[in-house]
């Protein structure tokens, strides 16, 4: 009984209505021929990517004109002492540039604050000499480190050598003294 029921054509769908490309199987035309059958294979995948890409230019179009509008506003804006208060690194109110640069990049949603953060701890690893300035005497500096980093490492391999040599000293010593 289910079976005559599926493949009972539906009544309720007049003439003008039976032509489709791609079908569901719930008692819809389905292709009959091979190469009607291999068209609707490679067709429905083909459309539903074409789709996909229609939806996501349409959705980044809309995206990027959103953002134009919020950058001539940002550009646009009158500043005010509180927003100096805000641009400035020690909230002082005094701005630099690079002030003034992280808070657009950030307000422009270019860069996140984290990224910013980073940044801002790398350097201050590399600024050694903390002038605020990164010259040759930070890269002087961390050079030194460096070597005396390896020169303390070049010590411990050879002290462990030491040890080990005295240790196996002991040992066999000690051997000798119980095969006696």
């Amino acid at each position: 009984m289910l079976s005559t029921h599926i493949n009972r054509p539906n009544p309720s769908i007049s003439p003008k209505h039976k032509t489709q490309t791609t079908t569901i199987g719930y008692e819809d035309l389905t292709p009959q021929r091979e190469f009607t059958r291999l068209f609707a294979v490679a067709f429905i995948p083909l459309s539903v990517g074409a789709m996909g890409h229609v939806c996501g230019s349409v959705a980044s179009w809309i995206v990027a004109q959103r953002a134009q509008v919020y950058d001539k506003r940002l550009w646009r804006h009158e500043l005010t002492p509180e927003d100096l208060t805000l641009m400035s690194g020690d909230h002082s109110g005094t701005v630099t540039e690079l002030d003034c640069l992280v808070f657009m990049l950030h307000a422009m949603k270019k860069v996140e604050p984290e990224l910013i953060e980073e940044i801002r701890k790398h350097f201050v690893r590399l600024d050694q000499t903390k002038s605020g300035t990164l010259v040759r005497g930070d890269l002087e500096m961390m050079a030194r480190k460096k070597l005396r980093s390896a020169r303390a490492k070049l010590r411990l391999s050879e002290y462990k050598e030491v040890v080990k040599g005295a240790f196996f000293l002991t040992w066999k010593k000690q051997r000798n003294l119980f095969t006696k």
